[in-house]
């Protein structure tokens, strides 16, 4: 967790010397569990977001989300609140549209099973980590940012236990639709 927070200042740090623009976003997501057995549930996210120019086509834009995520399946939910740190590289097409490729570290901060009127917390069945990948498509309407994107998740979710938390032992990895607003705040 330390090592993360590190590399997040440096990454602010070093980008707010070059950052073009700075901002807030938030937005919807649509997220599950990957396997047959679940259903894509809504959630929210919010956060801030650097754009630091690398070249006349190409931005870097890190970020940093608070993210709700989870599943349905038919006998319940899962619910994962995660901090999600994407790196990502937006490629200009257009003076307006964009094309936005990374990758994402998110550290899970809470999560909760519920079935059958009751909720359990599951937070010690799950790793800490989430690894992924990120693509979409933006638009940037000069103060005014706005974006879809897929984040897909590589890193198995459940450590232990995987029959208390999901309904079978598949392999148990996040997937996520994004849509965000942002606004540039310089």
């Amino acid at each position: 967790m330390k090592r993360v927070l590190i590399l997040f200042f440096l990454i602010v740090g070093v980008g707010s010397a070059c950052a073009q623009k700075f901002g807030l976003k938030a937005g919807l997501n649509y997220s599950s569990i990957s396997g047959d057995d679940y259903s894509y549930k809504p959630g929210f996210h919010a956060g801030i977001f650097l754009l630091i120019n690398l070249s006349e086509n190409i931005k870097l834009a890190p970020e940093v989300l608070y993210s709700a995520q989870g599943a349905k399946f038919s006998s319940g939910q899962v619910d994962y609140n995660y901090i999600n740190i994407p790196v990502l590289v937006n490629i200009y097409e257009t003076k307006i549209i964009f094309l936005q490729l990374g990758a994402q570290l998110g550290i899970i901060t809470s999560a909760n099973f519920s079935a059958g009127g009751s909720s359990s917390n599951v937070i010690a069945s799950l790793n800490k980590t989430d690894f992924g990948l990120v693509g979409g498509l933006g638009a940037d309407f000069g103060m005014v940012v706005i974006n879809a994107r897929y984040n897909w998740g590589l890193t198995e979710i459940v450590k232990s236990n995987p029959s208390a938390i999901v309904q079978k032992s598949d392999i148990t990895t996040n997937t996520t639709i994004q849509i965000s607003i942002g606004i540039k705040m310089n």
